[in-house]
């Protein structure tokens, strides 16, 4: 029982890695409708991604490369400028691996797979 327990546990945790950039939203884009519907509040930790890469509700684990900070944001918005492996991060994602001054960062996408 324990062994399936362990097993599932690290199903759970296995990834898919990319490298790509990371930008953060205006601030007049809080409160309005994101692509999923949600309402974008730039105090969650949320993000805007390419659809063909990531759909509606993904959780993503990004990494700023240069000071090797994290967070898990879920993925609730697509863009027009949003092409490969770049995404919007909100505010406060933004915040929690950056500098708001940076603009753009190199980042580490993970995407934790649910098997």
């Amino acid at each position: 029982m324990v062994l399936s327990v362990f097993m599932l546990s690290q199903q759970q945790k296995q990834t898919v890695k990319t490298n790509g950039v990371a930008t953060y939203y205006a601030e007049k884009y809080h409160g309005r409708k994101t692509a999923s519907g949600e309402i974008y509040n730039q105090n969650n930790l949320t993000c805007a991604a390419d659809k063909r890469n990531y759909k509606f509700g993904t959780k993503l684990k990004i990494t700023n490369i240069t000071n090797n900070k994290s967070v898990i944001v879920k993925v609730t918005d697509t863009g027009k400028d949003i092409i490969g492996n770049r995404i919007d991060l909100s505010k406060a994602a933004f915040k929690t691996i950056a500098n708001l001054n940076t603009g753009v960062i190199k980042i580490l996408i993970e995407e934790v797979l649910d098997i």
